[in-house]
């Protein structure tokens, strides 16, 4: 009784000690889900956990837990001077975000750990903001529209070591916009349409006169950091009047180098000089001259009024008196030469309205290729404008479409992240719950211990007893191999015995197959005529032949004694065939067949034959020739 009741107290106290044990285990088990990492440092020293789960023992380990979510940064600088001095802002997005290695996490938690949300995206923000004020300080405005590709790489390039050293990677960086935050790029990128107005200038031969002219500036941006420090930092209106005070001053220099007559009659003249005046002076600052055009050339003085008056009176007065002599002449010779002068004003008449026509048509026609090649060239310029235009909306697409295609590819990969945590978490929660079955299944194998003690003394006994019963089972078994043995002994012997009669069969069927072949063969030696066997015979008689010559194949040098013109060779020949004709007697001598008596045999028999089908053929070639008989058989028996 007693025993029993300490037992169940143990049992009770174990099982509390159990639980106890199993719940601070899971106080002490801290996961995270996959979007944050945990940072654990204690006696077992510093360790990461990303997306899953750890024990942190109490006083002994601290855990922080630090975001991995990827941050959108917006910068947006203050006024930069790009290398050509334009002033302008750049509006940008960042997609930055805490790397996924081991050491990067560390990094970050060393620099960001305990700071708030706002605090680190200030951070970052600011580390951004001043490499791309570093960029765009070193990039020029023709780069910075056209090129924004090469930009965001510069400042990804940039800023890539700070951020490794803060355990950061940059997963996209945009530039949104780029302002004008003076106007300075409208102003750099327009031409500037300038009236230029001299009030007086002294020509070469001191003439008063003034000069109104339009000028069309535009900025050099091949070479714009000239002009930047001079002109983009200032107001429209000033680097207007900037410039066409320049203009006035290389414009009153050319008029002054040149006589009024010149200023009249030579503009062009004058409008090159001004552009070649003022070129080198606006290559200096950046600037080109487009064009350049005068207006109008005032008398201000009434000075050329007053020095042209007096030539054209005297004009006007031998152009009067030319008339009165020709009047005078005209009717002095008015009676002689009427008809000539009518007939000349007639032809003349003809030829001016001749002259006129074709001048007229000249006219037309030049008119109507200007205009042709007018309309000509605005279709080509409006074809031109309409493919720069197709262009330019091509490129925006294809750009939209890009930005667009890498927005996708970057949600797609942070979908891909995000999934592959979520997996990883729910592992980790399989890992947890199977830990756990481990530990119940422990405990039912600890309380089934202490219950089956009692039992034990009466399943002894049924042990006992199954064992005698796998005892019998055993020999029972043992029994029925050795019958098995013993059968299979029996059915191999009459294996053996049946093969054996069968191979008997198959050599006795071979020897029956054997003599009656044997037997075959010696009725066709018996049914052989003399033909067959010297046909056999002669078959074989140059094989004979070549056996009974072969000891001279082995002769490697004859020397022939005596005999002269051949002698002794054709001796040898005869010799040899002399040996070749002895081979018929050998043959009859061994085997008692004469080959020579079967050969003349064959041919007396075949002259028979071929005597008694010349007389048949004979016989039936008369009676062809002799009339038809009816019921008279032929003479000659042999004839059918």
């Amino acid at each position: 009784m007693f025993g029993t009741g300490f037992f169940t107290i143990g049992v009770i106290i174990l099982v509390i000690i159990l639980i106890v044990i199993i719940n601070a285990l899971l106080n002490m088990y801290r996961k995270v889900p996959p979007n944050r990492a945990l940072i654990v440092t204690g006696f077992r020293g510093k360790r990461v956990v990303a997306g899953g789960g750890t024990i942190v023992f109490p006083l002994l380990e601290q855990a922080s837990e630090l975001s991995l979510e990827a941050r959108i940064i917006d910068i947006k600088s203050p006024e930069i001077l790009t290398r050509d001095k334009v002033p302008l802002a750049v509006e940008a997005v960042a997609t930055v975000k805490i790397g996924s290695l081991q050491d990067d996490i560390i990094k970050a938690s060393e620099r960001f750990l305990g700071k708030t949300d706002q605090e680190i995206d200030k951070n970052i923000k600011e580390i951004l903001e001043g490499h791309t004020r570093e960029v765009i300080a070193r990039t020029s405005l023709q780069q910075l529209l056209h090129d924004r590709e090469s930009v965001v790489a510069e400042v990804n390039k940039s800023a890539v070591s700070d951020f490794q050293k803060l355990g950061l990677i940059i997963d996209a960086y945009t530039i949104k916009d780029i302002v004008d935050t003076r106007v300075s790029i409208k102003l750099a990128l327009s031409s500037l349409i300038i009236d230029v107005t001299t009030p007086k200038i002294l020509t070469s031969d001191k003439i008063p006169v003034s000069v109104s002219a339009t000028a069309a500036v535009k900025f050099n941006l091949d070479d714009l950091e000239k002009a930047g420090g001079r002109f983009l930092n200032r107001k429209s209106d000033e680097v207007i009047a900037s410039i066409r005070e320049i203009l006035e001053g290389k414009t009153r220099e050319v008029i002054a180098a040149v006589t009024l007559e010149k200023l009249l009659h030579e503009r062009e003249e004058i409008v090159k000089k001004v552009e070649e005046a003022i070129k080198d002076d606006f290559a200096k600052m950046g600037l080109i001259l487009d064009t350049f055009a005068i207006k109008d050339i005032g008398d201000p003085e009434k000075a050329i009024e007053f020095r042209v008056a007096p030539q054209i009176k005297e004009q006007e007065t031998q152009a009067r008196m030319k008339q009165a002599e020709l009047e005078k002449t005209a009717k002095n010779y008015e009676l002689e030469q009427a008809l000539e002068i009518a007939k000349r004003q007639a032809e003349t008449e003809k030829e001016k309205r001749v002259f006129t026509a074709q001048q007229d048509a000249e006219a037309k026609a030049q008119e109507a290729k200007q205009l042709a090649e007018a309309r000509k060239a605005a279709a080509e310029a409006d074809a031109q404008a309409a493919e720069k235009e197709a262009e330019a909306n091509q490129r925006k697409q294809v750009a939209q479409i890009e930005a667009d295609i890498k927005v996708s590819e970057e949600r797609r990969k942070a979908e891909a992240k995000r999934a592959e945590a979520d997996m990883a978490y729910h592992i980790t929660e399989k890992e947890k719950q199977i830990e756990l079955q481990n530990l119940e299944t422990m405990r039912k194998e600890k309380e089934l211990e202490a219950t089956v003690k009692k039992p034990a003394e009466a399943e002894r006994f049924k042990i006992e007893q199954l064992a005698e019963a796998e005892k019998l089972r055993q020999i029972a078994l043992a029994q029925a191999e050795a019958e098995k043995i013993k059968l299979a002994g029996q059915a191999e012997a009459e294996a053996i015995k049946a093969k054996g009669l069968a191979e008997a069969e198959i050599t006795e069927a071979q020897g029956m197959a054997i003599a009656k072949a044997m037997m075959k063969k010696a009725e066709a030696w018996r049914l052989y005529n003399n033909a067959a066997i010297a046909e056999i015979m002669i078959e074989r008689l140059p094989e004979i032949a070549e056996k009974v010559s072969a000891p001279l194949n082995r002769v490697d040098k004859v020397i022939m004694i005596g005999g002269s013109n051949g002698a002794g060779f054709s001796n040898l020949t005869k010799d040899i065939a002399g040996t070749v004709a002895t081979v018929p007697e050998v043959l009859k001598n061994l085997t008692g067949f004469d080959i020579l008596e079967a050969i003349k045999s064959i041919q007396q028999s075949q002259a028979t034959t071929s005597t008694a089908t010349q007389t048949t053929t004979t016989a039936q070639s008369q009676q062809l020739q002799q009339p038809q008989r009816p019921n008279i058989p032929p003479s000659n028996p042999n004839i059918k």
